[in-house]
């Protein structure tokens, strides 16, 4: 993207410190989905239907809580 000669952006954080920023809230964000995934299956929904829910392929699903449960 280039920047218009009508408008400037005046940056307050250097963009690596962002990038950083950025990295740490998407862990955030995986392990808040991560519980999230939990609670429907504490409310006896199966993992298809949790999978479903929350927007993430069955695969991954069944992949990542098979590995939370073995501690893998």
């Amino acid at each position: 993207m280039s920047n218009s000669s009508n408008s400037s952006v005046i940056k307050y954080i250097s963009e690596d410190k962002l990038q950083k920023q950025i990295r740490q809230l998407e862990k955030v964000a995986k392990k808040v989905n991560w519980l999230q995934f939990i609670r429907l299956l504490y409310k006896d929904y199966s993992i298809k239907e949790a999978c479903e829910i929350l927007g993430i392929p069955l695969r991954t699903g069944l992949i990542n809580g098979i590995k939370k449960v073995l501690n893998v």
